[in-house]
């Protein structure tokens, strides 16, 4: 199997060295540049995908509190994450280094890309400040993949936190026997959007 990586665009433009790929295999090997439109895009995809959970937690923790919370990403994030990339034409969704639910663990190039992001957020970078762009070709077929961090914010912290509710935990443990996604503190990265796209294939 042959993977030819090429990195297009890091750190919000300012370079981000950690997360550099691969180096481009040879000369005649060739990747498109991304479009603005495409990197757009995956953004937007990205976007709506954490609105609309968002919303939804909100709501659920309103009238269920935390734990309501914890059933919905659960039951509904699935859906809503199956739901953005009908919409948008970009397969969305997230991954952390510490996953909750197993269906969302890294691969090899979103868990490198993790571990720059939180290097760099560790020496004072903004997850806004951060995303990654390539295309990857691989097989014949040429991907465009973007990611950006998300950050721990105070709705997180309830689930996610250092000191999560008793029923609460038992919820998660339920729900999620694995767990590996509580003791975040605020401002931290508690994972990534992870957005892709084929672009072409060759016959």
């Amino acid at each position: 199997m042959r993977v030819l990586i090429m990195s297009v665009m890091l750190a919000g433009g300012s370079g981000l060295a950690a997360c550099g790929g691969p180096a481009v295999d040879s000369p005649e090997d060739t990747v498109p540049a991304i479009e603005e439109s495409d990197l757009q895009g995956a953004r937007d995809a990205a976007a709506k995908l954490g609105r609309e959970l968002k919303a939804q937690l909100i709501a659920a923790i309103e009238a269920e509190g935390p734990v309501g919370g914890v059933q919905v990403c659960a039951q509904i994030a699935p859906d809503i994450a199956k739901m953005v990339s009908e919409d948008t034409g970009f397969e969305v969704g997230r991954t952390s280094l510490r996953t909750r639910n197993a269906s969302n663990m890294p691969d090899g190039w979103e868990r490198e890309t993790l571990l720059a992001f939180d290097e760099a957020m560790r020496h004072g970078k903004t997850a806004d400040s951060l995303e990654r762009a390539e295309i990857v070709s691989e097989d014949g077929v040429q991907t465009l993949r973007w990611m950006k961090p998300i950050p721990t914010g105070q709705l997180c912290l309830a689930c996610h936190g250092e000191h999560v509710d008793d029923a609460v935990l038992a919820e998660i443990a339920a729900q999620y026997p694995g767990d590996q996604a509580t003791g975040f503190q605020p401002g931290e990265m508690r994972g990534a959007f992870t957005v892709s796209k084929v672009m072409s294939a060759s016959n």
